[in-house]
């Protein structure tokens, strides 16, 4: 039986010796074959790089660029030949029309110089002296044309065509007058520039005077005078201000173009007195009515005012026993003598209707008002009584009725001032004013809101933190009540 004899041992090493020869010089090819390739490749591209672009700067314009498939711009003659294709084939092909220059109006500015006259600035518009001479009769009610101010500045607008359309005369930096052409008539108006508003913080102390003081802190006249008014019921400006004492108030600034005009009305103020500290914040009510109020609402607007003159002094008091410099005896005097020069003027504390005027022996020439049907007030030694005041005549507080004077029994130049409520008298130097309606109710919020706000403006951080503690008054008293309850109550509640 024959055995089957397993073939002999294969040997590897020389096995893998015999591929290896056989592969190298396969392999050898392949890689002379690749290098040649790329080299080709390398050498036919830098001659179409340097064919295309000579300068190296194209490399980089023509890399920015996208590729041709994805480029939305199409080059003009394509666009041209395609239209004309299209125009063959019977598409029409909408183009846009050529723009026209937009005519421009015609501007001459210039100001008033020496020996202008309507006539001979309008002139350089082409206008005849007749057409003049209707535009001077159509503005006469408003302007005066043949007085134009020297160095005040004007415009004239007119077509393109050099057709007149309009005239402006600049008046002040708030308003101008306009002299516009309506085909056959002309239309004249005065007209109000629109002012931007803003506002700034004005503070300082009395040093010379109020007027003075507030000009230097960057106010302006008006606002002095402003500053005076709104706390004219409770302070005697005249009087009471002494050096040292210090104000603050937020006021408006009207600007035209970035440039200053004029200062608005004030919104909130303080007046730092030895005495007191008063405030006031001015508050706009969505029905329209607007007045200055007290940071927490109470109106500063008083019946009467503190004072009915510009006084130097207090010369008698109101007593009921002073010694009579003319009689030589002890007498009441039942008002306040303010001494002042002759030809002061007098005003009216309060509105009222004029319930007497005329000569009275002692008292001179005085004045007597009645006041809502309870307050009197009389005016005497006046020097002669202000135009229109006559019995039953209407007054409103603050109106001049008369002038300081010594008539009657009188040593000097001075007012007797007496007060009398349902015929009683009155001291009117200790005299509390009944105050003007307060702030209502559905408003209430909002004006404190707004309180809180122009005080932090001002730097009144305490006084804006009393305001809001104020705020709830109903809560605080709701909480007292609940506090001061039984305790059963509570437990039982719970």
């Amino acid at each position: 039986m024959k055995t089957k004899q397993s073939p002999p041992p294969v040997d590897t090493n020389e096995l893998d010796k015999k591929i290896v020869k056989t592969k190298w010089p396969a392999a050898l090819l392949v890689a002379l074959f690749c290098i040649g390739g790329v080299s080709w490749k390398v050498f036919t591209h830098s001659n179409t790089l340097n064919a295309s672009a000579p300068n190296p700067a194209n490399k980089v314009k023509k890399a920015a660029l996208p590729p041709k498939e994805k480029q939305t711009y199409v080059p003009l003659a394509a666009e041209l030949n395609n239209s004309k294709r299209l125009i063959n084939k019977g598409i029409s092909v909408k183009q846009a029309p050529p723009s026209k220059p937009i005519p421009q109006t015609i501007v001459i500015n210039g100001s008033i110089e020496k020996k202008d006259s309507f006539s001979k600035i309008i002139s350089k518009a082409n206008v005849t002296s007749l057409e003049s001479l209707k535009m001077v009769k159509a503005s006469r009610k408003v302007l005066n044309l043949s007085k134009l101010r020297l160095g005040k500045k004007y415009k004239i607008e007119l077509s393109p065509e050099g057709q007149f359309n309009h005239f402006e005369y600049y008046l002040t930096n708030s308003s101008y007058f306009r002299l516009e052409n309506k085909g056959n008539t002309y239309k004249s108006e005065i007209r109000q520039y629109e002012l931007e508003t803003d506002f700034k913080v004005i503070q300082g102390s009395i040093k010379r005077s109020l007027i003075a003081d507030v000009l230097k802190a960057g106010g302006t006249y008006q606002s002095a005078l402003d500053l005076t008014e709104i706390f004219a019921w409770d302070v005697n400006f005249y009087k009471d201000i002494r050096k040292g004492d210090k104000f603050k108030f937020i006021a408006e600034t009207k600007t035209l173009d970035g440039k200053f005009v004029k200062n608005g009305k004030i919104l909130a103020a303080i007046l730092e007195t030895r005495k007191k500290t008063f405030d006031a914040v001015y508050f706009e009510s969505p029905d329209g009515s607007a007045r200055y109020y007290t940071s927490t609402g109470k109106p500063l607007v008083k019946q009467f005012l503190k004072a009915p003159l510009k006084y130097r002094r207090i010369s008698s008091r109101y007593t009921y026993r002073r010694f009579h410099p003319v009689y030589k005896k002890y007498m009441p005097h039942l008002g306040v003598d303010y001494a002042a020069p002759t030809g002061t003027p007098v005003v009216a504390l309060a509105d009222g209707v004029v319930a007497r005027t005329g000569r009275n022996g002692r008292a001179g020439k005085y004045v007597a008002l009645t006041h809502y049907g309870i307050y009197r007030t009389a005016y005497s030694h006046l020097s002669r009584f202000a135009k229109g005041v006559r019995k039953g005549r209407k007054v409103h507080q603050g109106q001049v009725i008369g002038y300081v004077g010594t008539t009657g029994s009188s040593t000097g130049p001075h007012l007797d001032f007496q007060l009398k409520k349902f015929g009683k008298p009155l001291n009117p130097l200790s005299f509390k004013s009944p105050g003007g309606p307060p702030v209502k109710k559905t408003y209430k919020e909002a004006f404190l809101q707004n309180s809180i706000q122009k005080l932090y403006i001002l730097g009144e951080s305490e006084s804006a933190l009393k305001v809001v503690l104020a705020k709830p008054i109903k809560q605080k008293k709701h909480a007292k009540k609940i506090a001061s309850a039984p305790q059963k109550k509570k437990t039982e509640r719970l």
